[in-house]
């Protein structure tokens, strides 16, 4: 036996008899060769050593297969093919590798999964956790938009395990999010966007640099996600896998957001990795939130806020909602339903002169050389 790779796999000679060559670091794992020097990747697994066919060596990838062999045995080892007790790690790990890969929002669940329930929970066995045990952690959370996060991720996690059979019921059954989600009108004033600029400013890369992004009105995950393939020709280019609405969504920039993305460290594609990644965005908002609460003294605000704040004082200045709406990336409004689907005008041209009329009355105001607004 040998580490496969694809020189080993092409090296390997068809016999009288068919034979299975075996992979030495991935149990079970392997090519079966044929007299006729078919080579087909399979796995043995279970107590009857059953050899399950994977594919063709050729028309699947070595890679592909391996990750293949490996989810079938994580689905063996859980009990997909014997029903048995799993503990909390042993069900998160299938959940990321099975699960996650199809979500959006990929990386951002797995890691509030693991950085805040897994320490607590991953000896537990899962039909032993209890309501008390995930409230606790919830409980802890010092800001309550991560702790409402905190309790969605968990929930979506065991109704998967309930849907899995590996809970017949999920601890957080018939319960409620620790925090009432509050419909929100907040504007920021034009001294509190100062406040709020100064302490990003001071705050840094990375988190300082993604709240001064903020500014220009996009979502946080979205933003925080941008690569720097993206940007082209003074645009970013949101890629639909990426966006809420799955749909690409073209913003232009001027120069003002050019000079502040030109400032950021060039580490690589990522503007904004996560730390210790260098292909997962930024995932540490509640410690810089509760850091930019402090430095900025702006009482009661959310970074949500400055997405309004940015329609608002677009609205202000006497740019029309559907331009409006174009670069917030909203389908719903003066935009939607039959008319969505007939107009297909791009407004990049009435969106780019809003977005220069933005960031001259953005320096403007963070000079403090213009009026509140009424």
């Amino acid at each position: 036996m040998a580490r496969l790779s694809d020189a080993v796999i092409r090296s390997l000679k068809p016999a009288a008899r068919q034979y299975f060559f075996r992979d030495d670091t991935l149990r079970g794992f392997g090519v079966r060769v044929s007299p006729q020097g078919t080579k087909t990747f399979a796995l043995m697994h279970g107590a009857e050593r059953r050899l399950t066919t994977i594919g063709r060596y050729g028309i699947i990838t070595l890679l592909e297969a391996r990750v293949v062999a490996k989810k079938m045995l994580a689905e063996q080892t859980l009990g997909n093919h014997a029903p048995q007790i799993v503990s909390f790690q042993e069900a998160l790990d299938l959940y990321v590798s099975t699960h996650l890969p199809n979500n959006r929002t990929a990386y951002e669940s797995e890691r509030v999964l693991k950085k805040l329930l897994l320490p607590a929970l991953q000896s537990k066995k899962l039909p032993h956790i209890r309501y008390h045990h995930v409230a606790d952690i919830v409980d802890r959370i010092k800001t309550r938009p991560a702790a409402n996060h905190l309790y969605f991720e968990a929930r979506t996690f065991f109704n998967w395990a309930v849907r899995r059979h590996f809970l017949s019921t999920s601890p957080l059954a018939g319960s409620t999010q620790p925090h009432p989600t509050v419909s929100r009108d907040r504007v920021l004033t034009h001294s509190e966007m100062r406040s709020v600029w100064n302490a990003a400013s001071a705050i840094g890369y990375p988190y300082g640099s993604i709240v001064q992004l903020l500014f220009w009105g996009q979502r946080k995950s979205e933003t925080a996600a941008i690569r720097r393939e993206w940007i082209s020709n003074d645009v970013i280019s949101f890629p639909a896998a990426f966006v809420k609405n799955e749909r690409r969504h073209d913003f232009p920039i001027g120069p003002f957001a050019s000079s502040l993305i030109e400032t950021i460290p060039n580490g690589g594609s990522m503007l904004f990795p996560a730390r210790g990644f260098d292909d997962r965005p930024f995932g540490g908002w509640s410690a810089g939130f509760i850091r930019l609460q402090r430095e900025s003294g702006v009482p009661g605000f959310v970074l949500h806020d400055l997405r309004r704040t940015f329609a608002t004082e677009l609205a202000s200045l006497g740019v029309a909602i559907h331009v409006i709406e174009k670069l917030l990336n909203h389908t719903s409004g003066q935009l939607s339903g039959v008319a969505a689907i007939y107009n297909r005008y791009s407004f990049a041209k009435e969106m780019r002169g809003a977005v220069l009329l933005w960031e001259r009355h953005l320096s403007s105001i963070l000079a403090n050389t213009v009026s509140q607004v009424a």
